[in-house]
């Protein structure tokens, strides 16, 4: 087992790491550093990763495929460590925000004066690909694409996983279809059974979600009802979201406002 490493000791290996991948990183400028971790050129660079797992968890790969199938292994406990480690070579800004997203050929976040400006970019992109790929496909209107995001930072120097959200989607996918699910529950008591895959690592990252439902019989009922929901609950953010919008992009307010972080 792995002794737990201080904050200072993962400081000090992921120095180690990003002298052996780019020497003559620290001779940059502020300015020069940010964009260069922006841009995540490091992100498939094998020496550099060779180093932190070496150093953090003790295991020597010698070829990128080894290297990708420890991290197809990694428990959740490591994966932590794994980020809060290597957050300062991916983030920007005094806090080191990363937005856990992909961007554009050449783009990167610091193209982005703010989350609003990057949401209403990606939108248009991804709106875009949609009318190419899909015959007869109409265009949707900008509502907001946050909901779930994640990003990792810190907050006082501590790492944080964040997920953003926003209002409009927050407030209606949180807070009304909560006490909805609440009152499903109360009509038809149910309950999700673990199956045997269930958190199992998926290959390139993540972990498998395998419950099923149990409504003692109910099983049609209650989807039944969660459609019901899903019909009004689409209904009421599509009515929030054009009018919290609209406000924004008439520029009486700014969009990232109303954007919140869900620890």
């Amino acid at each position: 087992m792995n002794k737990e490493k201080s904050k200072r000791e993962q400081e000090a290996i992921l120095r180690r790491a990003i002298i052996a991948a780019k020497s003559d990183y620290f001779s940059w400028t502020k300015e020069e550093q940010e964009k260069f971790r922006a841009q995540r050129k490091l992100k498939d660079d094998f020496m550099f990763y060779k180093i932190i797992f070496m150093e953090l968890f003790g295991f020597r790969a010698e070829t990128q495929e080894e290297l990708d199938a420890y991290y197809d292994e990694l428990s959740i406990k490591d994966n932590l460590v794994l980020n809060q480690t290597i957050l300062p070579m991916r983030g920007i800004g005094e806090d080191n925000f990363y937005l856990n997203e992909s961007f554009g050929e050449g783009k990167t976040l610091l193209d982005f004066e703010t989350l609003y400006d990057y949401d209403y970019d990606d939108h248009c992109y991804q709106e875009k690909a949609r009318e190419r790929d899909f015959e007869g496909y109409s265009k949707k209107p900008y509502r907001g694409n946050f909901y779930g995001t994640w990003a990792n930072h810190e907050i006082a120097g501590d790492f944080t996983y964040a997920s953003l959200s926003m209002l409009s989607s927050h407030i209606i996918f949180g807070v009304v279809e909560d006490f909805a699910f609440e009152e499903i529950d109360k009509l038809i008591p149910n309950k999700y059974v673990r199956g045997k895959n269930h958190g199992k690592k998926q290959k390139g990252g993540g972990y498998l979600w395998d419950h099923r439902v149990d409504a003692k019989g109910k099983e049609g009922q209650l989807d039944e009802l969660k459609d019901q929901l899903w019909e009004y609950l689409s209904a009421r953010f599509y009515k929030f979201s054009d009018s919290t919008n609209t406000h924004a992009l008439a520029g009486t307010t700014k969009n990232e406002r109303v954007m919140r972080y869900e620890m």
